[in-house]
């Protein structure tokens, strides 16, 4: 079984959909974990949701971890006291998201917070998917999460929520003590930005591998291929 690490979809359903044909994904056969972000940005993160909901609807092994825009789109529709700001949520993506569901039209004459609500009461199956959606991921070969994790801590599932869905430093530059013979999947910063290509970062440690290869940014979408102890990638461009 092959088991395909994919990360931050950010909207671009095309690119996804061209991205699982050209690997020839099937979920008979193939173990898919994706690292989360599926909303923001992109142009269909409502399709995107639709998409994976079907796709988990159909069996197969599927795994889909939250990613730190999926929890602030969670946040912002919830709107509960004390929780991420939705007005920065809207400036990083949550417009376009908003667009994927409602026409710009009707969002400028009910308001956001109305609409937010409305999105809520209307997609509650999108709301429980996002309720659902795991921190982390774990096996005999790899950890995979969103962002990352403290580097100190072998009890990698005993960090703080927050750190899975938005470290950066120190993750990126110390090595892991949690990886041991694992090696850590994670999406969340893109490639281009630890490297001078969009494909699959691999650290220099070999402890970490880094598969956005920012897709919400106009470079391309990522497919990390594990199969017999062997890695190799394909990706789209967007």
């Amino acid at each position: 079984m092959r088991k395909i690490f994919i990360s931050d979809i950010h909207g671009c359903l095309d690119a996804f959909q061209r991205l699982l044909k050209q690997i020839d994904y099937n979920s008979a056969n193939d173990h898919l974990i994706l690292c989360g972000d599926y909303v923001d940005r992109g142009p269909s993160s409502k399709q995107v949701i639709d998409y994976i909901i079907d796709l988990k609807n159909r069996g197969g092994k599927l795994v889909c971890l939250k990613g730190n825009h999926d929890d602030w789109m969670h946040h912002s529709l919830m709107n509960r006291p004390g929780d991420m700001d939705r007005s920065m949520w809207l400036d990083q993506g949550g417009k376009e998201t908003l667009l994927s569901y409602f026409e710009a039209e009707e969002i400028e004459n009910e308001g956001v917070e109305m609409i937010c609500r409305k999105l809520a009461d209307q997609f509650p199956e999108h709301v429980t998917f996002m309720e659902n959606l795991q921190y982390y991921y774990a096996d005999d070969d790899h950890i995979a999460v969103h962002a990352g994790f403290p580097p100190e801590l072998k009890k990698f599932w005993e960090a703080d929520p927050d750190h899975f869905l938005w470290m950066r430093e120190p993750f990126l530059s110390t090595k892991a003590k949690a990886g041991e013979d694992r090696r850590i999947i994670f999406g969340h910063t893109p490639t281009p930005n630890l490297q001078e290509k969009a494909a699959p970062w691999f650290s220099p440690d070999d402890d970490k591998i880094g598969i956005d290869g920012g897709a919400a940014f106009g470079f391309q979408l990522n497919a990390l291929l594990y199969e017999n102890g062997t890695y190799s990638y394909e990706a789209v461009e967007v």
